[in-house]
């Protein structure tokens, strides 16, 4: 039963997260707020080696501290992301709230595949299928 309620939350966390339209309007949102093309590749390419940097790390990290702790340690830092986001009106501030969204995008992959992983043993692929459909999207 505690599993279950587990998923559950895990699916109000994404659908909250998801509920972040960041990718249609960000290069007009950016422009208006006085960010350059070049700027916004230079937050996107760092954002990116940056988290691609940390996956390996994330994946040792997540299994000593659990997957429960590292979820609810980077939902709190995604959330902190978005209000720095909202907040934000320069180079600096964007590039501080990319960095820390680059920390917590490789914890949710991480989470997501580990928890497909064991739907699989289970046999239950289709929920796994599911679950990827709902969860991926918020990274």
């Amino acid at each position: 039963m505690k599993s279950n309620s587990n998923i559950k939350i895990m699916y109000a966390i994404s659908l909250l997260e998801g509920m972040v339209f960041y990718g249609a309007i960000a290069t007009l949102y950016l422009q208006a707020i006085g960010i350059s093309v070049f700027q916004i590749t230079i937050i996107e390419s760092i954002s990116m080696v940056l988290a691609i940097a940390l996956e390996l790390l994330w994946g040792v990290l997540a299994e000593k501290i659990g997957y429960k702790n590292a979820m609810i340690f980077c939902s709190i830092i995604y959330v902190i992301s978005k209000i720095i986001f909202w907040k934000a009106d320069g180079f600096g501030m964007l590039l501080f709230e990319r960095i820390l969204l680059s920390i917590v995008i490789p914890v949710i992959l991480e989470l997501v595949r580990v928890y497909c992983i064991c739907l699989v043993r289970k046999r239950m692929h289709i929920k796994c299928l599911v679950s990827m459909m709902v969860l991926a999207p918020m990274v």
